[in-house]
């Protein structure tokens, strides 16, 4: 069981709680060259994602935490927490994450719960002022789990769950979906619609 996400011209491969970074730019008949083998420290790494400017890595787990690494000698850079200080215990999981591709502090998670979410990195180590646990985007998201994001533009996240609905998120609109497409049951006619967030179930 592995996964591969391409970045400029290095793979991540995850196995469980190991995360390995391989250099793919030498000729495949010579074999590939792992640069950085990474103790993700997690129950297990879920998904994995590059930093738009190279050199670190996020990944995100079971523990609704969020670490990032430095990809070329596996140091832990910084964890967070993406449940809110005083919220209680939350069980939820971070499935899928990802880099803003023009502003690298922000990072979207999509969870267990549904939930989609946007965290400013630039949190992390500020000495006063809201937490990064706080999200400066929380949308209403999925039904059931979120398993994918992408970014379409700098502005506009897409989320993709189990409720087979695809969500267009406006970051500029005030924590609300502006569209969603449902897909039919599967082996069905299939069909999106698309409309506010209340028309997506699926």
């Amino acid at each position: 069981m592995f996964m591969a996400l391409i970045g400029s011209d290095r793979f991540i491969r995850r196995r469980f709680r190991c995360v390995k970074v391989i250099d793919i730019s030498g000729d495949a008949s010579d074999g590939f060259r792992q640069v950085a083998s990474i103790d993700a420290n997690m129950v297990e790494a879920w998904h994995v994602a590059w930093h738009p400017e190279g050199g670190h890595i996020a990944g995100c787990s079971h523990q609704a935490r969020v670490h990032t690494w430095d990809s070329d000698s596996g140091e832990l850079l910084d964890s967070f927490s993406t449940v809110e200080k005083g919220k209680g215990l939350d069980k939820r999981m971070v499935m899928c994450l990802q880099y803003s591709p023009t502003n690298p502090l922000h990072l979207a998670t999509g969870s267990s719960n549904g939930s989609v979410s946007i965290f400013d990195l630039s949190r992390l180590h500020a000495p006063s002022g809201p937490s990064v646990s706080t999200p400066v985007h929380a949308f209403p998201g999925h039904a059931n789990t979120a398993r994918a994001l992408q970014w379409m533009t700098p502005e506009v996240l897409v989320s993709a769950g189990d409720d087979r609905v695809v969500a267009v998120h406006d970051c500029r609109a005030k924590n609300a979906a502006v569209a969603a497409l449902a897909g039919g049951a599967p082996g069905g006619a299939g069909g999106g619609r698309g409309g506010g967030r209340g028309g997506g179930g699926g």
